[in-house]
């Protein structure tokens, strides 16, 4: 399942590429291929990076208020879909590792 996110719109709108991303953030660039592409979500301290490092804040990167929820920690407000109560499940597993 791939995660809505505005990235590649954003390192676009800088000119920037995913290799850059990597070198100003320190994550390796494998991460910030799977990132980019929705495949995985980012911790906390990695969101925290890329979000310096683009110069935006989380909800424009996520602007999706569920997927926010799920990388603040928090249950979404209302269950939208199986597929995303999975999605926020393995994300708390992720972080209980």
């Amino acid at each position: 399942m791939q995660i809505r996110t505005d990235l590649p719109l954003l390192l676009d709108n800088r000119n920037m590429t995913q290799t850059e991303l990597s070198e100003m953030t320190g994550i390796p660039r494998v991460y910030i291929v799977y990132i980019v592409g929705g495949r995985m979500l980012p911790d906390d301290k990695q969101l925290e990076k890329i979000c310096q490092a683009l110069k935006v804040t989380s909800d424009m990167i996520y602007p999706d208020p569920a997927m926010r929820d799920i990388l603040a920690g928090d249950k979404p407000r209302r269950r939208k879909s199986r597929a995303l109560q999975t999605l926020h499940d393995k994300g708390k597993e992720a972080q209980h590792g």
